[in-house]
């Protein structure tokens, strides 16, 4: 249990509003030396700054609609193909035919695991190339 002492009454002391009273000159605080010149110095410099300027919504706004069409298009593509594989048997989506030029060339049917892996370097060289362009673009 801690014991508090109470706290002393200042807001009858006559001593404390003397003092006060002498020291802020009645609430009238000055400034310190050189605050106004500063501010107004800084306040010309704020108003003397050009306007920023504005984004060209009207360049981005179409591209970024055919991005937004294009992204909807292809998940559009995905759910089709998701959809048309489970209708199918899966095992027959992965086999070469074997009338096929690679079937008669010695080729076997590919796994799941190949195919994700030519996939997955399409799409990492894919976002190569567009990083590259994209930079190139910039630099510009």
């Amino acid at each position: 249990m801690t014991h508090s002492r109470p706290k002393p009454d200042l807001s009858s002391d006559p001593t404390l509003d003397r003092l006060l009273a002498e020291h802020f000159n009645d609430g009238a605080l000055p400034p310190s030396s050189g605050f106004a010149a500063t501010v107004m110095e800084a306040a010309r410099t704020e108003a003397a700054m050009p306007q920023p300027i504005p984004f060209p919504w009207r360049r981005v706004l179409p591209g970024a609609v055919a991005a937004l069409a294009g992204l909807l298009a292809f998940a559009a593509w995905v759910l089709h193909q998701w959809t048309e594989a489970l209708r199918t048997d899966s095992s027959r989506l992965l086999a070469v035919p074997p009338s096929s030029g690679a079937a008669s060339a010695g080729l076997a049917p590919m796994s799941t695991a190949e195919l994700t892996l030519i996939w997955v370097t399409l799409a990492v060289l894919l976002s190569v190339v567009a990083v590259f362009a994209s930079l190139r673009l910039a630099s510009r």
